[in-house]
Formats: C-alpha cells, sequence, structure tokens
C-alpha cells in the first residue's frame, strides 16, 4: 500500500525536478508554426516571451545571484557573446526578443539534450566571419542548411533555419529530427493531450512548461534505475505549470492530467472537498518544519473511493486479511462514523532525525479511543498539563483506516479538541503539548499566513516544509542518486517555506506551490524540547564548555543524580552523587584551559572533568553537614581556593583538598547559612561569612578579621559590602522583604529607607546592581539605569532576578501556579514572545556571538523545557 507520505513527497520532489530542469535550460516556447518542428517524443517544453522578458525577471529575483556565478551559466553567457559575433548586433538583438521556445528531447543513445527555437523575419542566415574566435562548417539536409559552430572555447552549436523558424542545438541530431518533423504530419500538435493542456497556460507569466509525463518516466528510469518511482509511469499524459519569480519568491501554478484509469492514491479525492479553510485550526505547532494535511469533507467517501483504488491495484484483498487477522475485535463501522476526514503528519526536525507526529480529526475523541483501543491495548500514564496520555498497541490501525505510514509496535495518543495525535516519542510529545496549550500554533504564525495568502486556495492536499526540510528530503530521497541533480540543487538561493496546495478535480491534479526565498526569521522565542526526568531538586545551572567557550547546563534530580546537557537538551553524561546539591563552581584544576566542575553536596565535595569522570584526588568526604561554600580566584591566577562550612568549622582548601596553611578562620558558634562572598577594595580582600545565629564576620584572605571581631549587627537576611565612592568607611547592608533597605555601619549606627515602595512583604532579590520586589502579580525593579514597576498577567512565585545577556540587563520572572516564565528589557518591556510556560526561574544559554540565545526552565511533573531566542528579538530598538 503506498503511503500518505510517500505518495506526497514523492510528488513534491518531482514538482520540483521540473522547476530545477527548466532553471537548468533557462528556456520558454511561444505558440505558432514553431511547434510543427517539435517531435511527438518531446520530454518537456518551455515557452517564453523573449529571452529579453526572461531575463528580466530572473533579475529581479533572488534565483539570480547564486546562479550567477554557476559555471553552466557562465559557459552559456561566454556562448551567447560568441554568437553575437557570428550573427551579428542586428539579427541578435532581434532574436533575443522573440517569442523562445525549448524542448528536452532524446538525441540517441539514452542522451537527452535541448533544442531552442525562435522565429526570425530573415529567410537566410548569414554569418560574421571571425577565424580567430569560431569556424564555421556548412552541410545540407533535407533541403535545409545545418550551420555547425565551433567555438574556440571547444564547445560547439548546430544552427539551421526553415519557414523562418531559427533551430539550435548542441545535438547535430536534435536538430536533423526537427527538419523531418517539419516536414510530415506528426509533431507534438498530435500528441494525445497536448492541445488541452497547451490552452491552459497563463501566456503573461515569464516562464511556462509543459510536461509529458510518458517520456519525463522514461528520463526519470535511464537517470534514476531502481530509484524510479514506477507510480509515475501511469501518472497522466501532459501536466502544464506557470512559473513567476519574483523578488522575494517563486510562484508555481500548473494542472496535472491524473485520469481514473491510471490507478493512483490520488484519486481517492475525488469530490471530497472543504473550501475556505484557514488551517488556524490545526493542532500543528509552531516548531513544527514540516507537515502534509487531507482537507476532505467527510471520511465515508474518501474511505469508498479509497476501497475503490484498492481493488484497482489489486490491493483489496491483502487490505481485508490485515483488518481481519489484526483487528478482530475492533467495529470497524463504529470508527467510520466517528472519523472525520481531515487527517495528516508532522515532522519537528530535520527528515534523517524526524519524530512523525500523525493527527486525525474526530466526532467523539474519547468514543474513538475506548472502541479502537480497549483497555487490553491501551496503557495510561501520567497526564500532562491536563492532557490524557495514553500508551497504545496496534497504531498500524491508522495505517488501514487512513492509509498513513504508521510503523512502530506502540504510541503515545492524546485528545487535543476533537483530534487525535500519535506520537512515538514521549519528549516530543511533551513539547507539542507545550505549543498547543499555549497557542503556538504554526498556522496561525505571521510567516505560515502570509505564505498562505500569495498560494491559490487550499485543497485537498497541503504539503507545507520550511527553511532547510525540503531541500534535506530531496537530497536523502532522489537528488544523492543523481549527481546532475544534486549540483543543480546546490546552485539554487536559500530558500525559507514551501507550501504546496493540490486539488483533484475532473481528473486533473490542480497545483499551487510558493517557495519564499530566504531563511524567515524566527521572531521572539520557539520552544526546541522537552527533557522528562525526575523532580529535580538543584538547578539548572548554566556551566561553561571549554571546548568553544559556548555554555551547557547541570542539574541533579531527586534520585541525587547529576546530570549534564548541551542547549538543545542532549544529555551529556549523569553520575550519582552522595547527597543534595548545595553549591557548583568550575575552575582550571591543572591550568591547561580545561575546566572541571566542583560540586558541593551536603556531605562531600566532587570534581568532575568534561565527560562525567572523577578527577583525582577527589572526591573527599566530610563527616558533619556542609551548610556553605565558595569558590575563589582572589589573583586571577588560577591560585583557587575552595571555602567549606562543614558544620561550625570553616575550611580553606587548595585544588588537592589540602588545608590552606596560615588559615586563620576555622570555627563559628553556629554554622554558615549563606555561601561565603569575596569583595576586593583598593588593594585590600574582604570575605564575608554569615552565620545561622545572624552573626556577620568580615576577614582578609587568610582569614583574619578586619575588625574586632565579629560585626556589631546581627541580621537574618543575607548582607553584601557597600564601598562609598567618596572614601568613607565600608559598611554592610541587606534588604527586607517589605523593600526597607538596612545599612549597618562598623560603629554599630545604623539606618534604613523605604528602597521600594510595595504595598506588603513579598518575594525580595538584591545585590549591588539592582532589587527586584515580587508579590502576586505585581513586579518591581530598580537598577543603576533606573526604575520601572509591571503589573504582569499571571502571579509570581520567585524573586526576580537580573541575567546578563550578551553585556546587556535583562530580568527574569517565574510563576509556578500559572505555569509561566517572562523575560524583560531593562527598561521594563517584556520581550517579544513572552510570556511562556515555564515554572521556575530560567536560564541563560550563550554559545557564539551570532548565534541564538538559549533559555532553560522547568515543567510540570519533573520536566525540563528548551527555549531558542533570536538575537533580532533581544536586541531590537525599544
Amino acid at each position: 500500500m503506498k503511503t500518505l507520505y510517500s505518495h506526497i513527497t514523492s510528488k513534491i520532489c518531482f514538482l520540483l525536478l521540473l522547476i530545477l530542469s527548466s532553471c537548468k535550460s533557462g528556456v520558454d516556447t511561444s505558440e505558432g508554426q514553431v511547434l510543427d518542428f517539435i517531435a511527438p517524443q518531446a520530454v518537456m517544453l518551455g515557452f517564453s516571451k523573449s529571452v529579453n522578458t526572461l531575463n528580466t525577471a530572473l533579475k529581479s529575483s533572488q534565483l539570480a545571484q547564486p546562479l550567477k556565478n554557476t559555471q553552466w551559466l557562465k559557459e552559456l553567457k561566454t556562448d551567447a557573446e560568441y554568437l553575437r559575433l557570428a550573427l551579428g548586433d542586428s539579427m541578435y538583438n532581434s532574436i533575443t526578443n522573440q517569442p523562445v521556445h525549448a524542448a528536452l528531447l532524446l538525441s540517441g543513445a539514452r542522451k537527452y539534450g535541448w533544442l531552442f527555437l525562435v522565429p526570425v523575419s530573415s529567410s537566410d542566415l548569414k554569418f560574421n566571419p571571425d577565424p580567430d574566435n569560431y569556424i564555421i562548417d556548412t552541410s545540407d539536409y533535407e533541403s535545409s542548411k545545418i550551420y555547425h559552430l565551433t567555438l574556440s572555447n571547444g564547445r560547439s552549436y548546430y544552427i539551421s533555419l526553415k519557414n523562418k523558424v531559427g533551430l539550435l542545438s548542441r545535438h547535430r541530431t536534435l536538430i536533423e529530427e526537427a527538419l523531418r518533423t517539419s516536414s510530415g504530419t506528426y509533431s507534438v500538435r498530435t500528441s494525445e493531450g497536448f492541445s488541452d493542456m497547451y490552452k491552459t497556460l497563463n501566456r503573461k507569466d515569464p516562464l511556462n512548461l509543459l510536461i509529458n509525463l510518458r517520456e519525463f518516466s522514461h528520463l526519470s528510469k535511464s537517470h534514476l534505475g531502481k530509484q524510479h518511482p514506477k507510480w509515475l509511469e501511469k501518472t497522466g499524459l501532459w501536466a502544464a505549470f506557470d512559473l513567476h519569480p519574483t523578488p522575494d519568491r517563486l510562484q508555481i501554478d500548473g494542472l496535472i492530467q491524473v485520469p481514473d484509469s491510471a490507478g493512483l492514491f490520488i484519486s481517492t479525492l475525488s469530490g471530497n472537498y472543504v473550501s475556505e479553510k484557514k488551517l488556524q485550526h490545526l493542532p500543528v505547532p509552531s516548531f513544527a518544519n514540516a507537515f502534509v494535511y487531507f482537507n476532505l469533507e467527510n471520511y465515508a467517501t474518501y474511505q469508498r473511493k479509497y476501497l475503490e483504488y484498492l481493488e484497482q491495484t489489486g490491493k483489496l484483498k491483502a487490505y481485508r486479511t490485515a483488518l481481519e487477522t489484526e483487528f478482530k475485535t475492533i467495529p470497524f463501522q463504529e470508527l467510520k462514523e466517528i472519523l472525520r476526514g481531515e487527517f495528516g503528519i508532522f515532522y519537528g526536525t530535520i527528515p534523517e532525525n524526524s519524530v512523525p507526529t500523525y493527527f486525525f480529526r474526530v466526532y467523539n475523541a474519547s468514543k474513538f479511543i475506548d472502541i479502537a483501543w480497549p483497555d487490553e491495548t491501551k496503557k495510561p500514564l501520567p497526564s500532562y498539563r491536563g492532557y490524557e496520555i495514553w500508551e497504545i498497541r496496534q497504531p498500524a490501525l491508522i495505517q488501514h483506516l487512513y492509509s498513513l505510514p504508521v510503523s512502530r509496535q506502540t504510541a503515545l495518543a492524546v485528545i487535543v479538541k476533537d483530534f487525535i495525535l500519535l506520537c512515538p516519542d514521549e519528549t516530543f510529545l511533551y513539547s507539542v503539548l507545550n505549543a498547543l496549550e499555549d497557542n503556538k500554533l504554526l498556522t496561525v504564525q505571521e510567516p505560515f499566513e502570509k505564505l498562505l495568502t500569495k498560494t491559490a486556495q487550499p485543497g485537498h492536499i497541503i504539503a507545507f516544509a520550511k527553511e532547510k526540510y525540503f531541500e534535506t528530503l530531496l537530497q536523502n530521497s532522489l537528488i544523492n542518486k543523481a549527481p546532475v541533480l544534486r549540483d543543480l540543487l546546490n546552485q539554487l538561493p536559500p530558500t525559507g517555506q514551501h507550501l504546496l496546495s493540490l486539488t483533484y478535480i475532473n481528473k486533473s491534479a490542480v497545483v499551487s506551490l510558493t517557495s519564499v526565498f530566504g531563511r524567515e526569521e524566527d521572531k521572539g522565542i520557539r520552544q526546541l524540547w522537552t527533557l522528562k526526568t525526575e523532580k529535580i531538586i538543584f538547578g539548572p545551572v548554566a556551566v561553561t564548555n571549554h571546548m568553544d567557550n559556548s555554555q551547557e547546563f547541570i542539574f541533579q534530580d531527586e534520585g541525587w543524580t547529576l546530570h549534564a546537557c548541551s542547549p538543545e537538551g542532549r544529555r551529556l553524561w549523569q553520575k550519582k552523587l552522595d547527597a543534595p546539591i548545595l553549591y557548583t563552581a568550575q575552575w582550571d584544576m591543572f591550568k591547561n584551559g580545561r575546566l572541571q566542575h566542583v560540586i558541593v553536596t551536603s556531605g562531600s565535595v566532587y570534581v568532575i572533568d568534561r565527560n562525567g569522570n572523577d578527577v583525582k584526588p577527589w572526591p573527599k568526604k566530610f563527616n558533619k553537614t556542609i551548610t556553605a561554600a565558595a569558590l575563589f580566584d582572589y589573583d586571577k591566577n588560577k591560585n583557587y581556593r575552595l571555602i567549606i562550612g562543614e558544620g561550625t568549622t570553616v575550611h580553606n582548601l587548595d585544588v588537592s583538598g589540602n588545608p590552606v596553611k596560615g588559615w586563620q578562620f576555622t570555627s563559628l558558634k553556629a554554622p554558615l547559612a549563606y555561601h561565603p562572598k569575596h569583595y576586593f577594595h583598593k588593594g585590600l580582600d574582604y570575605l564575608v561569612f554569615q552565620s545561622a545565629d545572624g552573626t556577620v564576620f568580615i576577614t582578609d584572605r587568610a582569614g583574619n578579621s578586619r575588625l574586632k571581631g565579629a560585626f556589631p549587627a546581627k541580621t537574618p537576611y543575607e548582607v553584601h559590602m557597600v564601598f562609598p565612592a567618596d572614601g568613607q568607611p565600608w559598611y554592610i547592608q541587606y534588604l527586607k522583604a517589605n523593600g526597607e533597605q538596612v545599612s549597618y555601619f562598623q560603629n554599630g549606627r545604623s539606618d534604613s529607607i523605604r528602597l521600594l515602595q510595595v504595598p506588603d512583604y513579598g518575594l525580595i532579590s538584591h545585590n549591588e546592581v539592582f532589587s527586584g520586589y515580587a508579590s502576586r502579580n505585581q513586579l518591581i525593579i530598580k537598577d543603576r539605569n533606573g526604575f520601572f514597576e509591571k503589573k504582569l498577567p499571571f502571579s509570581i512565585t520567585e524573586a526576580p532576578e537580573l541575567v546578563r545577556i550578551l553585556g546587556k540587563n535583562f530580568y527574569t520572572v517565574a510563576g509556578a501556579v500559572d505555569e509561566k516564565i517572562a523575560l524583560f528589557h531593562s527598561n521594563g518591556l517584556m520581550v517579544e514572545g513572552f510570556p511562556v510556560y515555564g515554572t521556575s526561574t530560567p536560564i541563560i544559554l550563550q554559545k557564539g556571538k551570532n548565534d541564538p540565545v538559549f533559555l532553560v526552565t522547568k515543567g510540570a511533573q519533573g520536566y525540563l523545557i528548551g527555549y531558542e531566542i533570536s538575537q533580532s528579538v533581544l536586541f531590537q530598538a525599544i
């Protein structure tokens, strides 16, 4: 049984090959007796008003630049100059302003060549002698002269003139055949079906094509061998296409003869069409790279015609046998009454790594699930964001109902409104549901809507692909089998999106293809992945990859396993630890440019390389509970000092885990409550230690107190040091949850101000750069650049945080209750595309200066979610 995907992709592939072939030749056609010179066996005919008209249209298109420097076009331009010299400017200009015709024909020995035809005003050809640039030989054939023009570059052409029609080709056999054909009674005019398709061409477009489908099938077989699709042999007689290149896209509209007698799958679509469909209801996420959608009025009509198709192709018996043996207990009649006529498939990544998701519309989704997959064939899984999910066996049922290529033993089924989705990959399904829940649908995105308006009214089948997906699909399916086609594809400009509409009417397929040039830049933010894991108890935290200075991330789950992942969501390694993590850092232990992870748990210190292996002599276990840690590199010379607060003891260790000699600050009355801090001011080091009883200690790097004992004030709030610019003595500062900022001086004096005018106690974040407050849905940020206050469309459950992205300040907030996160510019404007789904303050990952920025946050039920943000949106003028 030919599957939906193979049907559609093969048709798309061959449609593009037709286009490419026309681009390579750069030729077109017109009317008149010129057709009398073209043999009935012509594979393809091209028509254009004139060479100059076509050249003007191509120059205004993005097709021009990539084709400009190709070898074959350079040769063509050089040859054209030789022809100008040979014919003279007057004759050459006259010819290039006439309607141009071309035919792809078999030139002998299974080789194909192009024959160019153009009406001329003269009844004789005269050449200017120029032996330095070309040599002309003359011979007679069928009462006409054939001129052999040998150029100084070694290339040659054959030229002839008869009945004021000029003929040109690189193959003498094609000139001779054209002269014979013009003298006979059979030409392409008499070919079955030619006249009907010829009349459908729109002569206003710069380029028209007529394809002889039977002969094209022979060409395909000779070039592709076993890869040749046999269904092409039965498609029909002729296909007609109008091509219209514009500066930003290539528009192709056409008609393909597909008689019912051909026995093709597309005949099942006849008389079963829903018009005026805008496609905004389709459950296709915005990150999908391709989809194929069947837009049918009802399933009953489709199923009846599908059975007729199977009977016609001798496949009906096998189909019924499969139903009787594989699905004995399933009442198909009930399913047919529930099914509607809309179904399809979408893909999330490039073809070789694609995860297909199947969708189909029903009248009663719950009833369909119960009938199609009884309890013994489905297993309930934990719901996700309110969606019930089942693991089902026998997903091949959908293949038999809809001719979808479902080959896996199991799949995940979920109901989304009146659609049922089947996906083979759990994490991909969660990404899909996140997008659908947040209304991040591909068909409501501005680029897609623009593309849809440029394409003819949606037909029976809609096929969409964006960026490199289409080209990669061609490479994988056909181009690698034909080097000529591969080279031709590489010459085309990069395309952003393709949309194909195909409608079956009156035994013909009406085709409309729009290809937009240039990559459509992502606007805002798009979800890349969802990673399933156990409940996360630490992280995610950004770390540096010393190989390329990009960023990755680590996190720990409730099983105490440490995970390292790439920004794309790929797990790099995992390592089981002895306890929950309370602090992480990185150091260059061997001073060779390679970073190691320093992981401090409540019981041990680990040093782990980028592959997840322990670095000797670590790990080291501690007897008492570790409550705080900090890693310092005082002089930025990689002489690291690791401070560990174990119970009431404070350790100062070197990279080998040995105690640092001369360390004085060794014991406290209470364990450390916060991680130690380091400040450097006017040549002096200041270390800040804060214990659980509120005591604050300020020491130098050797642990000697900068005061006589403890600081003369206690506080449960985390403090930071302030060094006044006017040279006054330093002091400590902290921010209370009611927005009150308290300053304590060395002499014991204190004062306070209302730093943030907030209505009540809330979530506070504070450091030397900014102060942030959040309560319910109110956000207040005050930093060195100013102040802003916002009321958000969701409640905030974590204190706002300052993040630096490529040298600029941004602020992040999260709301676990409403499952929303947001990113703000420093002026208080929310970054375009936010808020998005998430439950925790996100981390920012950066790769290169010009690369997209990645954002990672937690989701419901212990999942991690990765987003990609375009730099154009982050740094747009605001």
